[in-house]
């Protein structure tokens, strides 16, 4: 038999039990202790980041707001590319403002857009301790290495504070922006560029007979076939030739969608059709308008220089050779046809003015806010090229300027006290119509190009004298 000797198990005492409890008790509330503080640091760290993500959203949300009401800002951006740290308080930052009373934003007077102080005690002690940095720069252009594109930028937004405990923190967002940029209406505008040979050698074998023009002539085989001739000269007849036949396919296509559009917008009117339906018609019209102004200018500005260079020189048997001088009377019109599109640049400029003002003078109804403004800032840059082109034409500019003044200040009356932005880009035009000369400087390049071309119509009456006489 086997014997198994039992020991005795001797159980915890109260006293033992009591002091367990104790040390687990102190445990539990130790680490209670340790995760509450650490709960409160943490929550104190997201209020903080939530707080700095809601400044860097109003920062980016200004901007763009701002760069669509004033496209001058667009410039302020570029000019303050590397901006300071400001505390968001006090005014320091141009960008924290308007914090407490957002609603109805669009009508507050410029006066109210006032500082964060300490007169709004509960804000400016929950954003006394955060500073903003706006830096701005361009962004490379992928299709021109070591070049940028100048009518976009990058805006980085950085909000900076420091914690409790001291440690320094910072929230960054960044965003593009596209805008206009002044230094390109200011500094020359570069010619587009030019008809190849290519198109030039179509162009002029399209005026011998119908389907000549279907040959594949290099330049050599068409000054084979041309019997002589300046290749410089005869290059530059082909190139307006191109011109003048991209001038009477542009014209017509916009003429017929220009009337096309107008029959639409009178069967609207007539089956009473929404006023927003009818005012956006009337404004595609008015674009189509501008489209085909900056098109005929644009063609004009591609064969500029060519017409120049027929200019130049009398024209003769021996610089055009002798197969252009057979067709001299089918080219002797050409320069008379141009002239006539080189008035239908100021023309469609004018018109498109005008029906941007039927819209809003007095506004039409169906014209939505944002629609009015963007329509006022296309009105304006129409009355500005019609000072420009009554400067060049020596068509009473002074009293275009004047009634140019008057409409920006007329709208200074009615906006004022109801949108800040749109009435600070009003500021901005109202000095820049401040005289013909501040005008021309604001618009440099585009006034340059506009002298170029408005000059055409002597040098086009002087290339129909020499074609006249080309023997």
């Amino acid at each position: 038999m086997t014997t198994i000797s039992m020991q005795r198990v001797r159980g915890f005492s109260l006293l033992e039990i009591l002091i367990a409890v104790s040390l687990m008790a102190g445990a539990v509330l130790l680490l209670i202790i340790t995760m509450r503080q650490g709960a409160a640091k943490t929550e104190a760290f997201s209020s903080e980041h939530f707080t700095a993500m809601f400044l860097a959203q109003k920062v980016i949300e200004d901007i763009n707001d701002r760069v669509t009401m004033n496209p001058h800002f667009f410039n302020d951006l570029i000019a303050s590319a590397s901006g300071d740290a400001l505390r968001v308080v006090d005014g320091q930052s141009p960008f924290f403002r308007l914090l407490e009373n957002t609603k109805d934003y669009e009508k507050l007077d410029a006066a109210e857009d006032l500082p964060i102080t300490t007169l709004s005690k509960d804000l400016y002690e929950q954003l006394k301790g955060f500073k903003c940095q706006v830096e701005s720069r361009f962004v490379p252009n992928p299709d021109n290495p070591g070049q940028s594109i100048k009518n976009l930028i990058e805006v980085i937004i950085t909000i900076s504070w420091e914690d409790l405990t001291g440690k320094a923190h910072k929230y960054i967002i960044s965003q593009l922006v596209y805008g206009q940029n002044k230094e390109i209406f200011r500094n020359p505008l570069p010619n587009a560029q030019p008809f190849n040979d290519h198109v030039a050698i179509k162009a002029l074998c399209s005026w011998f007979h119908p389907g000549f023009y279907v040959k594949d002539f290099s330049l050599d085989e068409f000054m084979k076939f041309n019997k002589g001739g300046d290749e410089t000269k005869v290059l530059a007849l082909g190139r307006v030739l191109a011109g003048f036949l991209m001038c009477d396919s542009t014209v017509a296509e916009y003429d017929d969608n220009i009337k096309n559009a107008s029959d639409q917008l009178k069967k609207m009117k007539s089956s009473g059709a929404r006023p927003a339906v009818i005012v956006k018609m009337s404004e595609y019209i008015a674009q189509l308008r501008e489209q085909k102004a900056c098109m005929i200018f644009y063609i004009f500005n591609r064969c500029e220089k060519d017409w120049r260079e027929l200019a130049k020189d009398p024209l003769t048997k021996h610089n055009m050779g002798l197969m252009i001088q057979t067709i001299k009377p089918k080219l002797m019109g050409v320069p008379i046809l141009m002239a006539n599109h080189l008035l239908k640049i100021s023309l469609n400029f004018a018109m498109a003015e005008n029906s941007y003002k039927k819209l809003l003078i007095p506004l039409k109804e169906g014209v939505s806010h944002n629609r009015e403004i963007f329509l006022l800032q296309h009105f304006i840059e129409m009355r500005k090229i019609g000072v420009l082109f009554s400067f060049h034409w020596n068509l009473n500019p002074d009293a275009r300027l004047v009634e140019h003044q008057n409409n920006i200040k007329n709208l200074m009356n009615a906006y004022q006290g109801k949108q800040p932005l749109f009435y600070e880009y009003l500021s901005r035009e109202n000095l820049i119509a401040g005289s013909i000369s501040s005008l021309r400087s604001e618009c440099k390049s585009l006034d340059d190009k506009f002298a170029d071309i408005m000059k055409l119509g002597s040098v086009l009456d002087q290339t129909r004298v020499y074609l006249e006489h080309m023997h």
